[in-house]
């Protein structure tokens, strides 16, 4: 597969979800607990640990503090930051 080919696919799993999508930008702004993360985006928490297991799955984020069962703090890895920035641009193009 080529490089290109690889952030096509991460681009399209992540704008495949609605949820997804938004946890990826705010996770781009800030490492977050799922808490922080429902709270913010209002999103049941059920539905916000959902999209960080698939997101965690698919490279896009990390749990940066595994070792501990409250309060674990997520982030995105460089794939992740990469697919948050060009999502944030094509929102910010939509709202122009």
């Amino acid at each position: 597969m080529k490089p290109g080919e690889e952030f096509l696919r991460l681009r399209s799993f992540a704008r495949a979800s609605q949820i997804r999508s938004r946890i990826l930008m705010e996770l781009h702004s800030l490492t977050s607990t799922p808490t922080d993360l429902e709270q913010k985006l209002d999103i049941k928490l059920s539905h916000v640990s959902r999209a960080l297991g698939q997101l965690v799955d698919k490279g896009l984020a990390v749990c940066q503090n595994p070792d501990v069962t409250k309060g674990r703090y997520y982030g995105l890895t460089p794939a992740g930051a990469e697919v948050a920035r060009f999502l944030r641009v094509a929102q910010n193009e939509r709202k122009k």
